[in-house]
């Protein structure tokens, strides 16, 4: 699902981009920003192949916005965007 607002009050507006999936725990969230990931089996830690988030998280700072990630586990995930 993708939505986009204005913030009230703000020149900013916002993007979110939700999902249902099965959402991330704590720990997972606080690594997906970062160059690694949790194994198959779940026993290693292993490094990324793609760009994706850091790379997003990159660009919209660089534009002075801010990228912001929201999820629990089996309640999907929410990525907001914020831009001026």
């Amino acid at each position: 699902e993708l939505s986009r607002h204005k913030v009230k009050g703000a020149d900013r507006a916002r993007i979110v981009i939700s999902d249902n999936g099965p959402g991330m725990d704590a720990a997972t969230l606080a690594r997906a920003f970062g160059g690694t990931k949790v194994s198959a089996d779940g026993k290693a830690i292993e490094r990324r192949q793609g760009l994706g988030l850091p790379l997003a998280r990159q660009l919209i700072e660089a534009h002075g916005g801010t990228l912001e990630l929201l999820s629990e586990p089996g309640q999907g995930t929410a990525a907001i965007v914020e831009l001026p």
